[in-house]
């Protein structure tokens, strides 16, 4: 009986002392309690459940199997569950907690692994996960030989891979060891994506070779959609065949290329090829450069840019390119900006632009003397090839200069403006079979109602074009010579009128000056009162100043009038009302601005006269009685504004008598 109950009690100390719980640290997890009966170990992983494993717990190396629902609180658990992992075992080491199982190529994966034409039903994948994340490992190697996938026939599109390999790194890295838990609580919500990793060969079209290229994918698990980026290792020359319109040249070379490449969902072939360069070489000059390709329709293009181009550059790329004749008719101060080079083998697109077939270079024209234009130049299997630019430019400033300098011109040089369009400079050359660029330099303008148009050889030069316009304009200009001497007459007779009015204006500015002295001498003003002399001794000093002033100045303005108008009558019309009154204007009014002006000044003096402060005693009285002089001043000299504001306005709108066919009548030159 004693016995009996010793080995009870040896029995229960036993098993107490096998089911007393302990911990160990485990990497993304931190302290994790567990317990032991016999060879099975049980570890809480607390809110994520408790699981036994089997193995050793030093050093940690333990191991168990469980099902899919199991790991349903676990960081990662909606990319497990969407990819569908069969066949679970969990490790437990000092790297971390490994889930290791199988991925059926069947359902989620379904569209991935048809693209990878991945023929078997599993991939084996490892997952690292720990409270804040989940990192997974995974793929497949083709040993025998590389796996060839076709996407465009007709353009000889490819991509081949020796292996691939799953990746997915969601807070967490693969390789990453940490004994402490490092957080808590990745959100569940997390976007079921994972990464396909692999070097492929691409063969971007029959007239390519096969580009190493490091790619990543990106697949979602639910939509299916895959979208793709890497960078081509090898260096690329002419793609696309470009080298095809340079008679096989190396003409493009490009490095360090981006590829991007996009599908839409549930379809197993690519539906984008996207390359992207920071810079690549036409012609060793450096250029950005983009190209896409469209495997659903077989259309690929070529879109690159540069800032700027010298006209040697560009003449460079004709000769050396295209083997072409091209004449010396660019001047060295013209550059192109903003280029483009456009190219497609069959038309295609690069984004939302459209490309036609061929080459095709286009960009921004400066001149140096400010002028701008475009450049378009095309090269065609179809059409051949074409060159067209144009040239922004009226030449008014040096129309200008040029005609001011005419004597006979000048008069009507401001009509000869306002009478001037410039339509268009342009020059259209092509190479047809002859291999020689050629072509002509074509203008149109309009200059007093006449067209000029008018075509020549050779330079595509803004000074020459200049010359050529400024000698058509002087040529219609001489037609007008009637005109021009008309305008010069009326030019004379305003200079001659303008002389003999300032003296008149002066010799009224000097009798008021002398009246207005012989008025201070006979004025005594010590025993006037100052209202009386406000009321009497200011205006008739007042009117002394401004009566002969007065008729001084309207004298001057009237005389203007008369020596003019009938110039202005007879010889200056215009084909309305507003344009005869600017023509007559532009004639006359520098010499009716400066009559105008030194009538002003004198005005001026009157105005500023200080006489009338010494009829007052009080300081104060003189302020007011000063004041009261410059308004009486001011009232005489609005007459006079007035009046020659009215003569202006007759010289302006006076025309020629009605013959009696109601046509207006010159006077006989």
């Amino acid at each position: 009986m004693q016995k009996t109950l010793l080995a009870i009690i040896i029995l229960f100390c036993f098993s107490t002392t096998s089911l007393y719980s302990q911990s160990v640290k485990l990497p993304g997890f931190g302290v994790v309690e567990y317990s032991q009966k016999g060879e099975q170990y049980t570890l809480d992983f607390k809110d994520y459940g408790k699981f036994d494993f089997f193995g050793t717990i030093t050093p940690l190396n333990l191991s168990g199997t469980i099902t899919l629902e199991q790991l349903n609180k676990f960081p990662g658990y909606v990319i497990l569950e969407k990819m569908n992992i069969q066949d679970i075992e969990l490790e437990l080491s000092g790297e971390g907690f490994f889930v290791n199982a199988n991925v059926s190529t069947i359902g989620s994966m379904k569209t991935l692994c048809e693209f990878l034409q991945i023929k078997e039903p599993y991939l084996s994948v490892s997952a690292r996960i720990a409270t804040n994340g989940i990192a997974m490992r995974g793929g497949m190697v083709f040993k025998d030989e590389p796996l060839k996938i076709l996407l465009v026939p007709d353009m000889g599109t490819s991509i081949a891979y020796e292996s691939v390999s799953i990746e997915a790194d969601i807070g967490i890295e693969y390789e990453m060891v940490n004994d402490e838990e490092s957080g808590r609580g990745l959100s569940i919500d997390i976007t079921p994506t994972i990464d396909i990793v692999t070097e492929m060969l691409i063969t971007p079209t029959k007239w390519d070779p096969a580009l190493k290229t490091e790619t990543v994918f990106s697949y979602n698990l639910v939509t299916q959609e895959i979208s793709g980026s890497g960078s081509v290792i090898d260096t690329w020359t002419n793609p696309f065949g470009i080298g095809q319109h340079f008679n096989d040249k190396e003409v493009i070379t490009l490095t360090n290329a981006a590829v991007s490449l996009g599908w839409i969902p549930m379809t197993p072939s690519p539906s984008k090829i996207g390359f992207y360069l920071e810079e690549g070489r036409f012609f060793d000059l450096a250029f950005t450069t983009a190209m896409d390709l469209s495997p659903t329709s077989g259309e690929v293009a070529i879109r690159a840019g540069r800032n700027k181009l010298t006209m040697n550059d560009f003449t460079r790329i004709l000769r050396e390119g295209f083997d072409l004749d091209v004449p010396d008719i660019f001047p060295d101060d013209i550059y192109v900006e903003n280029v483009e080079l456009l190219f497609s083998p069959n038309g295609g697109s690069v984004g939302a632009f459209e490309i036609d077939e061929g080459l095709a270079i286009k960009g921004t024209l400066v001149f140096i003397d400010g002028y701008n234009g475009s450049l378009d130049f095309k090269a065609s299997k179809e059409e051949g090839i074409f060159l067209y630019m144009n040239m922004n430019a009226n030449f008014r400033d040096k129309i200008q200069k040029e005609l001011s300098n005419n004597n006979i011109l000048k008069p009507i040089l401001n009509k000869i403006l306002d009478g001037y369009e410039m339509k268009s400079i342009e020059l259209m050359m092509d190479a047809k079979t002859s291999g020689k660029l050629a072509g002509k330099t074509k203008v149109q303008a309009v200059v007093l109602k006449q067209d000029i148009n008018f075509s020549f050889e050779g330079s595509f030069d803004g000074e020459r074009l200049a010359k050529e316009v400024i000698a058509r304009i002087t040529e219609i200009g001489l037609q007008n010579v009637d005109l021009a001497e008309a305008a010069k007459k009326v030019i004379d007779a305003a200079s001659k009128a303008s002389e003999n009015s300032i003296k008149l204006a002066n010799t009224g500015f000097r009798k008021a000056q002398e009246l207005a002295r012989d008025a201070e001498v006979a004025m005594n003003h010590a025993g006037h009162s100052a209202d009386h002399c406000s009321n009497h001794c200011v205006p008739r000093y007042a009117q002394g100043q401004t009566n002969a002033m007065l008729e001084g100045s309207n004298n001057a303005v009237k005389a203007f009038r008369d020596d003019i108008i009938i110039h202005l009558r007879d010889n200056v019309q215009g084909a309305n009302e507003q344009e005869t009154q600017r023509m007559r204007s532009d004639l006359i009014k520098a010499e009716w601005d400066k009559l105008i002006a030194g009538i002003d000044r004198d005005w001026d003096v009157i105005d500023n006269d200080r006489t009338v402060i010494r009829f007052f005693f009080f300081p104060s009285d003189a302020t007011e009685g000063r004041k009261k002089y410059r308004r009486l001043v001011n009232a005489e000299n609005q007459k006079h504004v007035k009046y020659r504001e009215s003569l202006w306005r007759e010289m302006m709108v006076t025309m020629p008598p009605r013959a009696a066919d109601g046509s207006r009548r010159r006077r006989p030159q």
